[in-house]
């Protein structure tokens, strides 16, 4: 379940009566991966459909959410309390959020402040209703509509959803070392293909780390989805891919030329990473590797 600007859905929520349903990338990918859950803070707050709009006023760092013709009309407490009462009613249910942009309540990046009451605004806030869920859910996978139409990050959010959802799994299910041990055996590759970097910050943490497990577990996970966070690149999966590949020993010289053969076509654009993955998961299973063959990497959704 991925929250969402219920404008976004196609519902006429906004201020002037219409939604923005143009403002989320067309694409069947995101419809069958996830089950949307609308919310306008707006209206939940009782402004009503359609309604005097309103825009953040005043300090940059905790800015006013005011009525743009009437700025005695203030809706900051009100946006930032609905914020709190959807995390504690749905948040242990939201794998991530879509917010739409430019937005006083759901805006994420660069939403325009004003410092008074001229027409000369900063675009470095954020919506009142988003700082407030981002703040009570800091790991949740959060993105606005608009960049979602860059395929990079698309694949980067869809990522981060689901393995935050795999997370939360596990961390109801109860975390213990063995466990943690386990998911991140699954996402190795995966790590390694957005950000090398991250993966090798990943592999120094459970190498010299002396503590319970949800005290490494918090680590981890900022440490995974920052890491996720980092759009891959056709290069930097063709890198993860050939890192797997070594791994299968037993594979015969024919077998192992055939396989680089592939993810040499894939980086150059000839090979789509769903013909390399499942001759990978073939070579896995030919050479009893399980732990590869687990790999979420070859079987992730979107792909």
């Amino acid at each position: 379940m991925v929250g969402i600007s219920e404008c976004l859905t196609g519902a006429q929520v906004r201020y002037d009566g219409n939604h923005k349903r143009d403002g989320l990338p067309d694409t069947r990918q995101l419809e069958a991966l996830f089950e949307w859950r609308g919310f306008c803070p707006e209206v939940a707050v009782g402004m009503g459909v359609p309604r005097p709009p309103i825009r953040l006023v005043g300090d940059l760092a905790a800015p006013r959410a005011v009525g743009v013709d009437d700025s005695t009309e203030d809706f900051t407490d009100a946006l930032a309390d609905y914020a709190a009462t959807v995390v504690r009613e749905t948040g242990l249910d939201l794998a991530g959020y879509v917010f739409t942009e430019d937005s006083p309540s759901c805006g994420l990046y660069s939403v325009n402040v004003f410092a008074d009451e001229s027409n000369n605004p900063v675009p470095n806030g954020r919506g009142i209703y988003a700082d407030a869920l981002c703040h009570a859910l800091p790991e949740l996978p959060v993105e606005e509509a608009g960049r979602l139409f860059d395929a990079g990050i698309r694949e980067s959010f869809v990522d981060r959803v689901f393995a935050y959802a795999h997370w939360s799994a596990l961390r109801r299910a109860g975390l213990s070392s063995t466990a943690l041990n386990e998911f991140h055996g699954c996402y190795e590759y995966l790590l390694m293909a957005h950000s090398v970097a991250h993966s090798r910050r990943v592999a120094d943490l459970f190498s010299g780390f002396q503590g319970p497990p949800h005290a490494l577990g918090d680590r981890y996970l900022r440490l995974l989805l920052t890491g996720l966070g980092q759009a891959a690149t056709r290069a930097s999966h063709a890198n993860a891919l050939l890192h797997l590949e070594g791994q299968l020993d037993g594979l015969d010289r024919a077998q192992r030329g055939e396989l680089k053969s592939q993810i040499s076509g894939f980086r150059a654009g000839e090979v789509a990473f769903q013909e390399v993955a499942a001759a990978l998961r073939e070579g896995c299973a030919a050479t009893g590797r399980v732990d590869l063959h687990n790999q979420v990497y070859l079987t992730r959704p979107g792909t």
